[in-house]
This record gives structure tokens, sequence and C-alpha cells, in this order.
């Protein structure tokens, strides 16, 4: 989902010349959940979005033809989500009306949407810093909002006593799943523990090495943990918020802390996104055109990805500037030759 774009090609290929009198494309995306109840099933589906392309509205005798749809720039939407008792799914409806005699062609296809945050707004992490009743300051810190499956949560932890000969002696966090379903007025609420790790130590620093044991301010418990996030394989979900499905997911500490006639532990929640397995650059980066071999202006493909992206105006003028005297046909120009890659994605102009 980033960027929240879609475009491709409509390809419709024919064995022969087909009267097509209409030629239409649709998007539709949808979340449902469902039950059962005291032996009833309770089950309700809503809409998330529709949008339809139309390429042919007149009678058109085609054989294969290639349909450019308009890139289009949709809301944010929810990702793809398979849960125990609900689901969110997006999919391509392709139909083509022949006479009215005929039956029509469809062709149906699922969209996986991938939710991933913008690196400026994902890069400001997570970090907090309290008071716990006069007798300590805390502070926890992570680089980033959102972690994809599979990976490793870097935490940060520092611990500044307030009384004397308190110690902290250990740590527990937990990933914490909370999923929530709605289905005609009613709800199930679904909790697990996603994943689990403990530390049985925990580093002490001392500010003034020949300072008495206990004083106040000297001692500063400090520890960094990675938290090991569970593979996409396991039956964690992805936070999510639809109006039938909900899925939050918060990090809770529990501190083990020794005083000097008892034991006590602080617990901290903190609320964190879990994104897919699948949102890590080798699946969301767009291409990148930085190797020893661009393909020539003039070749055919390159004249494609031209008008594809920069539209049909400027695809039609990069032939006009290039490929007039019809020598730049080659399939791959090296760097050296030729310096010039196949159109950027960022000069994309999208339509609203």
């Amino acid at each position: 989902a980033v960027g929240c774009m879609l475009r491709g090609d409509l390809i419709l290929n024919l064995a022969k010349d087909t009267n097509v009198r209409k030629l239409e494309m649709k998007f539709i995306g949808k979340t449902n959940t469902r039950w059962n109840d005291d032996k009833k099933t309770v089950s309700e589906e809503r809409e998330i979005i529709s949008h339809t392309w139309n390429f042919i509205e007149s009678s058109r005798e085609i054989n294969t033809n290639v349909i450019n749809p308009s890139r289009s720039r949709f809301k944010l939407l929810v990702q793809t989500t398979n849960a125990e008792l609900g689901k969110v799914q997006y999919y391509l409806t392709a139909k083509a009306y022949r006479s009215r005699l005929s039956s029509k062609i469809r062709l149906q296809q699922q969209v996986e949407i991938l939710r991933t945050l913008p690196d400026h707004i994902n890069s400001q992490g997570i970090g907090f810093a309290r008071e716990f009743n006069d007798m300590l300051s805390y502070e926890v810190n992570i680089p980033k909002k959102a972690y994809p499956l599979g990976q490793q949560i870097p935490i940060e932890m520092k611990i500044c006593p307030h009384v004397k000969n308190l110690k902290v002696t250990g740590v527990d966090v937990q990933l914490f799943e909370k999923t929530t379903y709605t289905s005609c007025g009613q709800k199930i609420t679904d909790s697990r523990i996603a994943t689990f790790q403990s530390l049985d130590s925990f580093g002490e620093n001392r500010l003034i090495e020949d300072e008495e044991e206990g004083d106040i301010g000297n001692i500063v418990y400090q520890q960094i943990m990675n938290l090991n996030l569970p593979i996409c394989s396991r039956p964690v979900h992805y936070s999510c918020a639809t109006p039938l499905i909900s899925v939050a997911h918060d990090l809770k500490f529990s501190f083990q802390i020794s005083l000097p006639h008892k034991k006590a532990e602080l617990k901290i929640s903190v609320p964190i996104t879990i994104l897919s397995c699948k949102a890590i650059n080798d699946y969301i980066t767009l291409p990148s055109y930085e190797d020893d071999s661009f393909y020539c202006p003039c070749h055919p493909e390159y004249l494609r990805m031209a008008k594809l992206i920069l539209g049909e105006n400027e695809g039609s003028r990069t032939y006009e500037n290039n490929c007039h005297d019809g020598r730049h046909n080659l399939l791959n120009v090296q760097r050296n030759h030729y310096h010039r890659a196949p159109p950027s994605y960022e000069d994309s102009v999208s339509e609203q």
C-alpha cells in the first residue's frame, strides 16, 4: 500500500476477432466476520472500497489488445487480513461484454494490500519517561513505531532509583495481541500473548565508583533487549482497524524490583504497530534502475513504460526526440554508451 497507488495493464487475448461492446474492471475491498453462537450463525459483511474503470463503452472489434488503465490513487486502505473469525480481502474483476447472445468474459484476481508507515513517521519511534511513586524514574525507547513479523524490536530501558538500596533484578517483556470481532451488533474478543522474552539481570552503571553502595542518584540501571517477533506462519495477526475487525498490539513490561525488606514489580504497557512479514524493502521498494544496463529509449518496452508512467503525451515525445532516425533499437545499452535510465517512478503524475 505504499503511496496507495494501483496501476497496471489489462490484457485481453482472444482467439479470433470479437465484437466487444463493453470492457470494465472493478477494484473491490470487503471485510466480513462470521461465527457460531447458540447453534446459529452470526455474520456480517461490509464493503470498504469500490472503484470501476470503463475502457470500452461502445461496440468495437478487437483481437488482442493491451489496455492501459488510468493510474488511480486511493485513500489509506486497510491491509489484507485473514483472522480466525473474519477477513479483509481485495480483488480485481475484469469483464468483457460481447454480443447480447454471447456470455461475457470474466476474470477475478485477488490483490494483497500491505500496510506500511512512511519513513518520516516510522522513524519518530516510541519513547516515554515517567516517575513511579517517588521511588524511581524510568525511560523506554524504541527506534520505530512499527515492525514487521519475523524482525527484532530493539528496546532500550533505563531506570534511575530515587530511594536507597533499590535494585532492578530483571524484566519480562510480552507482545500482547487483542482482536475484537463485530457482527450484527455483537462482539467477540480474543486475547493472546504473541511472544515473551525475559532478562534475569539488568545492567548497573555507577556514575561515581567510590560512592557508597545505595547512594541516591549514583546508580543507573540500563539495558538493551532485542525482542524477537514471531514469523508469519505463526498464528499472529497484523495490527488493523476496520468496522468489523480490530487487531491491537501492546508491549507489556514487567520490571522486577528489589528493596531491603520486600520485592516489587513495575508494570508498563505501550501500544505498537505490527506489520506483515512482507512489509520489508524486498517487497515494497519500487524497482531500481541503478544497474549496469538500461533499455534504449527507442526499445518498445522502454516506450511502453514511458507511456504508462509519464502519460501518453510524454511517451510519444520520448519517441519523437530520440527515435526518429530508427537507429536506437537495442535491448540493452551499457551505461558507458548511453547515460539514461528508464523513467523514474518519482516522475509519475497520478490522477486523484
